[in-house]
């Protein structure tokens, strides 16, 4: 990990390519604000749970009564 100088910034901050490089983030970032927080991510990663979340959207209704407590039966085919 590099150290990077504190700086004041007074208009605008603007980070290099190769700051972005180096942190192998691409040339696609997203960028989230929070308090306390700037947070640069790569798109590409976002993808994976965008398609993850996507899963459960069209799932139909089970069957199995009670599942998340009869999980082990369910699956192993005996109590726990």
């Amino acid at each position: 990990m590099r150290k990077i100088q504190k700086k004041k910034v007074a208009k605008q901050l603007i980070l290099g390519q190769s700051l972005l490089s180096e942190a192998k983030l691409g040339t696609n970032v997203e960028i989230t604000i929070q308090k306390g927080a700037i947070i640069i991510l790569p798109v590409a990663k976002k993808k994976g749970w965008q398609a993850l979340a996507k899963l459960g959207e069209d799932a139909i209704e089970g069957v199995l009564d009670e599942p998340a407590q009869n999980h082990d039966s369910y699956i192993y085919g005996k109590d726990r």
